[in-house]
């Protein structure tokens, strides 16, 4: 899905069975494929000259000193492919967002401001033994009218792929607290989705001049999910420094299908008046995180075959396909090279 700059990297694969034994492999790793983009401003995002914006790729923080000004904004070797691109201000109510598909010489999107309220929460998982614990950089998606979809036979809505409907993407912070933005006024269907685990989805209704706060969403596990991990470090192949923050993504072989427990269907049902399908309600096509400040990461994935692949603005991100058994463990460990 990529194209890219030569660069130098190296991994060691550990596949862990269930067996408990244990093989070492060292293979080398895919280069990502990279192109430049071109943001075509229309209008300044915010009245402020001088404050900086954010752009994000399907929630990801790419850059966050992007100047704020009128004319092209170039942002240089950006990975390939079908993405969700978001030019925000820091609070999250000014900017735009557009499914671009990143690959073209000298790419150019024009860029619609827009101000409007956000949506904002906190993501959860329910264990055992702590009880609800927050998750840190979970994947939250809003789909616009994305309740209705559902009622009208047009689900399970869904990111990535070849996905261009109306969505907004955020990722959590280490409290597992996210905010989505600018939102379009109007009715939003926010939702969250880990491997091994039930979505849940909630409502929120966006009007002008009033923020949606306090969204919480709930994870409950999902005791017959088939789910491997892909875990590692990414650090700098020069100094061998961890890259905090890098993106650590699987793009999945097979879509995952999310479906939420019977509670959270009757309570979206009752908010929105609503006649909802049991089942999927969502089909994710790829999974995040980010590193941690050692640069390690873990990704929970469904078993079977994915792109696993890190990234960080300034570095040539790199690949590896795998295919983790359930319960098995990869290890894959990036060395990315500055360009």
């Amino acid at each position: 899905m990529h194209k890219a700059v030569l660069v130098a990297v190296a991994v060691a694969l550990l596949a862990i069975g269930g067996c408990g034994g244990a093989a070492l492999l060292a293979e080398a790793l895919g280069l990502i494929k990279v192109a430049d983009l071109v943001l075509e401003l229309k209008d300044r995002v915010t009245p402020d000259e001088e404050e900086t914006l954010t752009v994000l790729l399907d929630g990801y923080v790419v850059r966050t000193d992007a100047p704020n000004r009128a004319g092209a904004l170039e942002l240089a070797k950006l990975p390939t492919g079908q993405f969700l691109v978001s030019l925000v201000s820091a609070d999250r109510r000014s900017g735009w967002h557009g499914v671009v598909d990143i690959g073209g010489s000298g790419q150019r999107e024009e860029v619609n401001p827009f101000s409007g309220p956000v949506i904002s929460g906190t993501v959860v998982r329910t264990t055992e033994t702590a009880g609800q614990v927050p998750v840190a950089n979970a994947v939250v998606v809003a789909f616009q009218n994305g309740a209705d979809r559902l009622a009208a036979g047009q689900g399970p809505v869904g990111i990535g792929g070849l996905s261009t409907e109306g969505h907004m993407v955020a990722m959590t912070n280490d409290r597992g607290e996210y905010t989505l933005g600018p939102a379009a006024f109007g009715e939003w269907l926010v939702a969250a989705v880990m491997a091994g685990h039930f979505a849940d989805a909630e409502t929120a209704t966006v009007r002008a001049g009033a923020d949606v706060r306090g969204v919480k969403l709930t994870l409950q596990p999902d005791v017959a999910a088939r789910v491997g991990t892909v875990a590692g470090t990414i650090v700098s192949n020069s100094s061998g420094s961890p890259l905090t923050g890098a993106l650590g993504r699987a793009d999945l072989g097979s879509a995952v299908s999310a479906t939420v427990p019977a509670a959270t269907r009757a309570r979206v049902e009752a908010k929105t008046g609503l006649s909802l399908p049991a089942g999927a309600w969502f089909r994710w096509h790829f999974l995040a995180t980010k590193s941690g400040a050692a640069g390690d990461y873990v990704l929970s994935v469904p078993s079977g075959p994915s792109r696993a692949w890190a990234y960080r603005f300034g570095y040539a991100g790199a690949y590896r396909d795998v295919a983790p058994s359930a319960g098995a463990l990869v290890n894959v460990d990036f060395r990315l090279s500055t360009r």
